[in-house]
């Protein structure tokens, strides 16, 4: 058995989704992949979401996630160039380290993600119903389980898909 082949980058807004339905831990169970999340990341959930660091933490305890610092030059230049963007610190993070070390990045913001594609156009974006298909295909979750954590997102969460269940198309 051969280890991860991507190391996916995680913005804040996908990690507080999976955060709150008590399933970080799915981002260790993706195939093939090491989970990393920002200092800065790290912050904003920290600042805006205090309630919900200890669970942060317990996951880079139990090696779940992973840390990692944005402060080489170029990841720096990447940041500071982002922030005219208007994208928050922890968008403009995992951007920056996402590029420069070649990860995957997941993030859900729209406009992050246009931005995205139109500066640098060659980063692999997943979004959280990404990550949710991905765990389907490869039987860690079922659709019931999935469309579960998608009603309680929607309901408790104020973040909405944009189809009814995991098992329609996407």
């Amino acid at each position: 058995m051969s280890g991860p082949s991507r190391t996916l980058v995680i913005d804040t807004s996908v990690l507080i989704n999976f955060i709150a339905v008590g399933r970080l831990d799915l981002m260790a169970a993706l195939p093939g992949t090491t989970a990393v999340v920002t200092d800065h990341v790290r912050g904003e959930i920290s600042d805006d979401h205090p309630d919900q660091i200890g669970i942060f933490d317990r996951a880079v305890s139990a090696a779940m996630i992973f840390p990692v610092r944005v402060d080489t030059p170029d990841e720096l230049i990447t940041f500071a160039g982002l922030e005219s963007s208007g994208l928050g610190t922890g968008e403009r993070s995992a951007i920056a380290a996402a590029i420069r070390r070649g990860f995957v990045v997941a993030i859900d913001d729209r406009r992050a993600i246009a931005i995205l594609n139109r500066i640098f156009g060659n980063i692999r974006v997943l979004r959280t119903q990404d990550i949710v298909r991905e765990l389907i295909e490869a039987g860690v979750l079922t659709v019931t389980e999935a469309d579960a954590m998608k009603r309680r997102w929607q309901e408790c969460h104020r973040f909405t898909l944009p189809f009814d269940s995991f098992a329609d198309p996407p």
